[in-house]
């Protein structure tokens, strides 16, 4: 699975994109923390088990991307 694995840099950031298997057993771990874009609001996203609102913090490397993701 390595193999297949794109290594991109940007804003100083390592970000490894996986194929198969891998990438979706890490996103299966992980989809209890999903959260979807408020409309209306910037940077406000409510969370999909819960429905609690949260905020991209001001030193994400998301606070300043445009346009905001929509997950």
């Amino acid at each position: 699975m390595l193999e297949k694995a794109r290594n991109l840099t940007g804003r100083g950031a390592k970000i490894i994109f996986l194929n198969g298997r891998l990438s979706k057993a890490i996103c299966s771990g992980l989809s209890w923390q999903a959260a979807k874009k408020e409309p209306g609001f910037d940077n406000v996203y409510i969370t999909m088990p819960g429905r609690e609102m949260v905020y991209i913090h001001p030193q994400s490397a998301l606070y300043t991307v445009e346009p905001k993701p929509e997950w």
